[in-house]
């Protein structure tokens, strides 16, 4: 009973955690973004769509390389059990 209350604190605190450490982030983002966009961006410049291509870009990158990693480690398990069934 006691280790079934220990993991169920376990799972809820960690992804409470989550959410804090998310919204606390996020929230810190958006105070401190103008002081950030003037640093980015002096005086007479604006941002244009282009200035997030990269990041744009970096996402997409990192998202399709872990899908394809994912896809790998599927492909080796697969690979394995048939080996081993044969």
């Amino acid at each position: 009973m006691r280790k079934v209350v220990l993991r169920i604190h376990l799972i809820l605190s960690l992804v409470l955690g989550l959410f804090i450490v998310t919204t606390c982030t996020t929230g810190s983002l958006i105070i401190v973004e103008p002081e950030v966009e003037s640093w980015m961006y002096p005086i007479g410049q604006s941002p244009t769509p282009s200035d997030m291509m990269p990041l744009f870009l970096m996402i997409t990158g990192i998202v399709i390389w872990q899908l394809k990693a994912r896809g790998r480690k599927r492909n080796k398990k697969q690979q394995t059990a048939a080996t081993a069934a044969a």
